[in-house]
């Protein structure tokens, strides 16, 4: 199972790419930091940071994206990177037997096409960001 361990959030390099639907795999152990957003009751919930490696218009790049911590609703982005890589009669039986675990160990190396979308962070920094995961046909 994934350790999760908390940052101040760090910085990344700045990877732009063509937005669009790519072929891609998770290709790591997630980052958990505290959010910079509080929540309905004022707390700073940890926020998930994922690293992707897609296969861009010009070559494989690494890019990234964020979540919660929560996991096993259908509705939680989380889950649906589980139901993506693995598919979704895993995700159930993971869901009815509390002796399993969801592990992001399992999402290594999976295939799955990504959405990425371009935005301009607060520093005015153009980045790409994965926004999507679906299953690999």
């Amino acid at each position: 199972m994934a350790i999760l361990e908390k940052s101040s959030g760090g910085t990344y390099e700045a990877v732009t790419i063509k937005p669009g639907m790519y072929p891609a795999t998770y290709v790591g152990e997630p980052e958990a930091f505290d959010s910079p957003f509080a929540d309905e009751n004022g707390d700073f919930p940890p926020k998930l940071r994922h690293t992707w490696l897609v296969d861009g218009p010009d070559g494989e790049v690494e890019l990234s994206s964020f979540t919660s911590t929560k996991v096993g609703h259908e509705k939680a982005t989380l889950t649906r990177y589980f139901v993506a890589a693995l598919g979704q009669d895993v995700v159930d039986e993971i869901n009815v037997n509390p002796d399993d675990e969801f592990d992001t160990d399992d999402l290594i190396g999976k295939p799955v096409i990504v959405t990425v979308k371009n935005k301009t962070n607060k520093q005015g920094v153009k980045i790409s960001r994965v926004t999507e995961v679906e299953a690999a046909e």
